[in-house]
């Protein structure tokens, strides 16, 4: 490799860590956000559960991603229903090598409004992202209201976390498939396309 390519090689890589985290996801073409309730009616199964532990935790340039058991406590849609305790993978930050396009944190004792997806292979259980955004939302009052709107009245055996707010309470980044301003898959792209140029320049 000639002492030019190297250096436009760590020219590239420099900018890539100056661009900060980056998610795996891109915004489809032409996507626009869509109100809450409008995606409770288009999201196959919605549960309420209580956040009981996280496990294997795993640290990356975004921040930290885990798995989370979680305990049933009803089911407000769908026709499926977990086991009284099930998993759920990819909790937290996504990762910028895959998993989620929007961040779902959770904290241990508290409940929330889950939209759910089974991962048939591996036994485990997704957040399903209607639109690519969020699908966790914490079990308070005003959220409850929220997916009354959409559901009907419903009953849980658990009680709502009292908010002060009108909006949606929730733990997780509210910033939609693309917030990143590229993807991993793009940067790398472009360094291999950058390399070969120069390469066949040499």
């Amino acid at each position: 490799m000639s002492a030019a390519v190297t250096v436009v090689f760590v020219t590239l890589l420099v900018l890539m860590v100056h661009l900060g985290p980056v998610f795996p996801c891109s915004e489809p073409v032409g996507w626009k956000p869509l109100p809450l309730q409008t995606r409770i009616q288009n999201a196959d199964w919605i549960v309420v559960a209580t956040d009981q532990l996280h496990y294997n935790r795993t640290t990356h340039p975004n921040g930290v991603s885990y798995w989370t058991q979680f305990a049933l406590r009803c089911v407000l849609k769908g026709g499926g229903q977990p086991a009284a305790t099930f998993h759920v993978q990819n909790m937290g930050v996504p990762s910028p090598f895959g998993g989620a396009c929007t961040a779902h944190e959770v904290r241990e004792g508290r409940n929330y409004f889950l939209f759910l997806w089974y991962d048939q292979p591996d036994g485990y259980y997704i957040i399903d992202e209607v639109n690519h955004e969020q699908g966790v939302y914490e079990y308070t009052s005003d959220n409850i209201q929220i997916f009354e709107e959409g559901l009907g009245r419903f009953r849980c055996d658990v009680t709502p976390v009292d908010t002060t707010t009108k909006t949606p309470k929730t733990t997780t980044t509210p910033g939609p498939v693309g917030a990143a301003r590229s993807g991993t898959a793009s940067h790398l792209t472009m360094l291999l396309g950058c390399f070969f140029s120069m390469r066949n320049l040499s």
